[in-house]
């Protein structure tokens, strides 16, 4: 599930996962529960067997700034995925977005 959220920028999605994000897919998740600050979901799954939720993604309160935390593959290097992120082109260009998002001022900032 893709959560609103403005580290999005104009990365192409409906809500949902879709074949832009094959070159991305990881195989592990967050468990975001544990972190004892303000959290910020911006990708989830739900696992089918169990409706537990875990995140793929999520923007982490830190100190005085934040900061994204993802399992997301932007690298790719499995299976069919692209080789290195120079090749990912998906990939480099919402890293591109969570960076310029992180280089701003953060929610509710004056």
């Amino acid at each position: 599930m893709i959560e609103p959220h403005e580290a999005w920028g104009d990365f192409p999605h409906d809500g949902w996962t879709d074949l832009q994000f094959a070159g991305l897919a990881p195989d592990l998740a967050l468990d975001a529960a544990a972190w004892p600050g303000e959290v910020r979901p911006l990708l989830r799954r739900v696992d089918t067997r169990t409706a537990a939720v875990h995140e793929y993604a999520v923007e982490l309160a830190y100190g005085a700034g934040r900061l994204i935390a993802s399992t997301l593959r932007f690298d790719g290097s499995r299976g069919d995925q692209p080789l290195g992120l120079r090749r990912n082109t998906g990939a480099a260009y919402l890293l591109g977005r969570w960076v310029r998002a992180l280089g701003g001022p953060g929610p509710g900032s004056a």
